[in-house]
């Protein structure tokens, strides 16, 4: 990374995004739970989030598929 006194989050790749999920509670007159996928583009703060039915690794990966998505479009303007 960069050297004394330098943050981080300065010598960060601009394709660096940050993705998280996190379980909501569930409430009383839902049927199951639900995930709040999040991601974040480090360099510009950019946010897309989903909520979803499932935990699951395909969820996972149409989650990532509509961030590329996003993304791209974003950075094409």
């Amino acid at each position: 990374m960069g050297g004394p006194g330098t943050s981080p989050s300065r010598t960060m790749s601009r394709a660096s995004v940050h993705v998280d999920i996190k379980h909501l509670p569930q409430m009383p007159d839902e049927p199951q739970k639900r995930y709040l996928y999040v991601a974040i583009d480090r360099a510009t703060r950019w946010v897309y989030l989903e909520i979803r039915r499932s935990q699951s690794a395909k969820d996972a990966r149409a989650f990532m598929q509509q961030v590329k998505e996003k993304l791209s479009i974003r950075r094409s303007r």
